[in-house]
């Protein structure tokens, strides 16, 4: 799950999409390709508010899209 600062005063914000790694070992040979997807910020702030865990609206605010 990625976040971004921009600078070190300004608060965590999680962005509208999700990373992750392939990382390929074929013929003796490394490759690594870095992937990104987008994701419902919506649907992922509902979930959270609705998951009954404490502090959920702390963790909703840092869902947005900038």
């Amino acid at each position: 799950m990625p976040f971004e600062r921009k600078k070190l005063t300004e608060n965590i914000y999680n962005p509208p999409w999700a990373e992750y790694a392939l990382v390929i070992w074929e013929n003796a040979s490394l490759s690594i390709e870095l992937k990104r997807v987008p994701v419902d910020i919506e649907a992922v702030k509902r979930t959270i508010l609705e998951c009954g865990m404490p502090y959920v609206a702390l963790w909703a605010k840092d869902w947005r899209k900038s």
